[in-house]
């Protein structure tokens, strides 16, 4: 008796789980056919709420990679987090505006440059800090960037060290010519960057004969 009537029960609820959806399909049909909006309300409504739930969770992954960030002193131990860090600050405004009201952590990750070597590994480490930069310069238009001399000398450098044609070193150079044009747009770097006449001069003829791109064109003519 009991197993018919536990039978019966599931029946009975799978029916009206049924019924239900049925009835949620059927009522917004009916809504769709006498306000088309409405269904391109309710994705954008699913979207903001998808969103909402994915910056929530990178903020929260945030929160943590800064804890090991300001704990664990060698860099070479960091490399997935800064990579996480890059990515985190390409897909949301959000972890860039945190970044900013931490602005240790960018002194941090300008400073553990200068450890880095040309390694396979150290490659990969500086392509990601270079990126988490250009992330904060273009969502933020942060200032702790601009006037820095030591940055600019660290873009000059990167042109000097990663300037054959590999695949890594590629990106490395994109990246950094990347940042020396959203940075050159700042009057005082700019004409910091002037000033230093070798280092103009270098990075004249380093990016003259590169494929011919905006950013490129950019630099130059900044620099003329």
């Amino acid at each position: 008796m009991a197993v018919v009537l536990s039978h019966w029960q599931h029946a009975h609820q799978s029916a009206l789980m049924i019924q239900s959806f049925w009835r949620g399909f059927a009522v917004r049909k009916e809504i769709d056919s006498k306000f088309p909006n409405m269904r391109f309300i309710r994705k954008r409504l699913a979207t903001a709420n998808s969103n909402y739930s994915e910056d929530q969770t990178l903020t929260a992954s945030f929160h943590r990679i800064l804890q090991r960030l300001s704990k664990v002193k060698s860099i070479s131990l960091l490399q997935k987090d800064i990579e996480t860090l890059d990515r985190y600050a390409e897909l949301s405004r959000e972890i860039c505006l945190h970044i900013n009201e931490n602005e240790w952590v960018i002194g941090t990750l300008i400073n553990a440059i200068g450890s880095l070597n040309r390694s396979e590994p150290h490659k990969i480490t500086l392509y990601s800090i270079l990126g988490v930069m250009n992330s904060l310069l273009r969502n933020t238009g942060t200032e702790v960037f601009y006037g820095r001399e030591d940055l600019l000398n660290i873009i000059v450098k990167n042109f000097r060290n990663f300037h054959s044609k590999d695949a890594k070193n590629n990106l490395i150079i994109t990246r950094s010519i990347t940042l020396l044009s959203l940075l050159l747009k700042d009057k005082v770097t700019l004409k910091l960057f002037k000033s230093d006449i070798s280092s103009k001069q270098f990075v004249e003829k380093f990016i003259q004969p590169r494929e011919n791109s905006i950013l490129n064109t950019d630099i130059l003519r900044c620099l003329k």
